[in-house]
């Protein structure tokens, strides 16, 4: 049986060389001040392979049953916090600061194929067509001027940036 769950808390380790991690969450919702346990359960993180992305207290938690008494599996998290904006086929990622708040980092696979990395500072687009944008300026068709060089001298670009050659 699965249940949904507040984190209370997200820990690292390692045991005979394996990383592994340990999510304790609060399954009536309500974080104990009193330091009791309670009805308190733990349970080690599953996500997809390659993401590191541990979830800050307060988020929910999605948890299956574990063998074990006061264990269970962790196979997902939901930020309340934040609404998300991604449609049906995309991919958004987005960084967090410890309060919940976002931080401004973000990688967005959009559904047109387009793929946008952005922070407060500025942003790269690639276009579903392959055309580069880095904070409003095409690199498919900025040409550098070097000052004493000629135009068409071995090794230097001066035209339109584009997929390496066969």
């Amino acid at each position: 049986m699965g249940l949904i769950a507040r984190v209370l808390s997200f820990v690292r380790d390692l045991s005979e060389g394996d990383n592994f991690t340990e999510v304790k969450i609060d399954p009536d919702g309500t974080p104990t001040d009193s330091g009791e346990e309670g009805p308190n359960l733990t349970g080690e993180l599953f996500g997809p392979g390659g993401t590191d992305a541990p979830p800050l207290p307060q988020d929910y938690a999605a948890a299956v049953d574990y063998p074990g008494t006061g264990r269970v599996d962790v196979v997902g998290f939901l930020d309340p916090k934040n609404a998300g904006i991604a449609q049906g086929g995309e991919w958004r990622v987005y960084g967090r600061n410890a309060d919940g708040s976002p931080n401004g980092a973000e990688i967005y696979l959009k559904r047109d194929g387009s793929v946008v990395i952005s922070n407060n500072n500025g942003s790269l687009e690639i276009s579903p067509l392959g055309a580069v944008t880095a904070n409003g300026l095409d690199l498919n068709s900025h040409v550098h001027n070097f000052v004493g060089v000629p135009a068409g001298s071995p090794g230097i670009t001066d035209g339109p940036i584009g997929p390496p050659a066969p």
